[in-house]
C-alpha cells in the first residue's frame, strides 16, 4: 500500500511539473512575442512610448528630453530581466545544477538580445546596437540572480517555518 502511494504522490509531482513548464513555456513565448513587438515598432513610434513615460515622470523639458534614452535604456533591461527570471524559472523544472539553470538561461538571453538587435536592423527608423545587446544580457543575468536570491529565501522561510510550528 505504501508503494502504490508513493507512486501516486510521484505521478502527481510529474503531472505538477509538466504543468508548471506548459505555463512558463506559454508565459516565455507570450515574452518573446511582446519582446518582439516593441522591437518591430517604428524608431518613431519607440522614442514616443519612452518620451510619454517621462513626460509622465517630469515637468521640464530640459530634463524630459534627458531621460528618455534612459527611460529607453531602462525598458530593455527591465522587458530581459523578465525573460532571465522566466527562463531561470523553467530551468529550475529540470534536475539541473543551479550554475547550468543559470548558464543556459544567460545563453538563451543573449541570443534572443542578439536576435532581437539583428531584427531592428530590418525596422525602419531602428538600428542594431552593441550597446542594447548588452544592456540585455545584462537585464537576463540581473534577473537570474535576482530569481535565486528570491527562491533561496523562499526555502529558507518554509525552511524555518515548517520546523518551528
Amino acid at each position: 500500500m505504501k508503494d502504490k502511494n508513493n507512486k501516486q504522490t510521484k505521478e502527481n509531482v510529474d503531472k505538477k511539473t509538466i504543468i508548471t513548464r506548459i505555463i512558463l513555456i506559454i508565459l516565455i513565448l507570450i515574452w518573446v512575442f511582446l519582446v518582439y513587438g516593441f522591437s518591430n515598432q517604428s524608431g518613431t513610434e519607440s522614442s514616443g512610448i519612452s518620451r510619454k513615460v517621462a513626460e509622465f515622470l517630469f515637468d521640464s523639458e530640459e530634463i524630459i528630453n534627458k531621460a528618455e534614452p534612459i527611460i529607453r535604456k531602462l525598458a530593455h533591461f527591465s522587458e530581459y530581466s523578465i525573460g532571465g527570471i522566466l527562463f531561470y524559472s523553467l530551468f529550475s523544472t529540470y534536475d539541473f545544477t543551479k550554475r547550468k539553470r543559470s548558464l543556459i538561461s544567460l545563453g538563451l538571453g543573449i541570443w534572443y538580445a542578439t536576435f532581437d538587435e539583428i531584427h531592428q536592423l530590418f525596422v525602419p527608423g531602428r538600428s542594431g546596437n552593441l550597446v542594447d545587446v548588452i544592456i540585455d544580457s545584462t537585464g537576463v543575468l540581473f534577473g537570474i540572480i535576482f530569481i535565486r536570491v528570491i527562491f533561496k529565501n523562499i526555502l529558507a522561510f518554509f525552511t524555518l517555518w515548517c520546523y518551528n510550528t
